[in-house]
């Protein structure tokens, strides 16, 4: 599997978004993220991250930046069809009210001191570190 995934900046305060997986759901539940899922077979990687923030937060203005990471892991077991291989972006958009998903069950806006201080999953943690070091720059 393919996915990508986005570090969400708002271009007026700055601060990025998490979103918190349901509850409900059996991957994952009660994780905070960003936007992040699989493309779709023969579907271009800005075209799926398009559609992703579409679908997960009903973001449709955006400004794609710049790839942030590359990751790879195994969601579940380590099986072929398991297997996931992704492309973080740094988006940039002005839009402060999100549409989410059924997927999640809320969000927030946090600054990069708020971030440092967050309890996040290690791979989460590591692309928004990646993410924190590129504008320390």
């Amino acid at each position: 599997m393919v996915a990508v995934g986005a570090i969400v900046q708002n271009t007026k305060t700055k601060k990025i978004l998490l979103i918190q997986r349901s509850l409900s759901l059996s991957f994952r539940p009660g994780v905070w993220e960003y936007p992040i899922g699989r493309m779709k077979q023969f579907e271009e990687l800005e075209d799926a991250l398009h559609r992703e923030l579409k679908e997960e937060i009903g973001l449709k203005t955006f400004i794609i930046v710049k790839p942030i990471n590359v990751f790879h892991f195994f969601r579940g077991e380590r099986t072929a069809k398991n297997e996931v291989v992704g492309v973080v972006y740094l988006i940039k958009t002005e839009t402060e009210t999100i549409t989410l998903s059924e997927e999640h069950d809320t969000y927030k806006w946090l600054t990069l001191q708020e971030l440092k201080t967050c309890t996040l999953e290690d791979w989460v943690y590591k692309d928004l570190m990646l993410y924190i070091n590129t504008q320390n720059m």
